[in-house]
């Protein structure tokens, strides 16, 4: 069974998307992040699953993300 995660690399061809809206928060922005591509953006607009003060983000390497 497929990830939500891995499906999108599928369709993306293994880049990512260029544009993610995030709406969840601290329970959902690790998985916008790694759904985006290099040099991608992901807009933070919302925090419905809570707030943290700090989120490790991991294993992205040498990423250009705007957050």
């Amino acid at each position: 069974m497929r990830t939500h995660l891995s499906m999108l690399y599928v369709q993306t061809g293994g880049r990512g998307v260029d544009h993610v809206i995030e709406v969840g928060g601290a329970g959902t922005i690790l998985k916008s992040i790694a759904s985006v591509r290099y040099a991608g953006v992901v807009s933070v607009i919302g925090f419905v699953a809570g707030v943290r003060s700090s989120v490790v983000i991991r294993d992205r390497g040498s990423c250009h993300l705007t957050l």
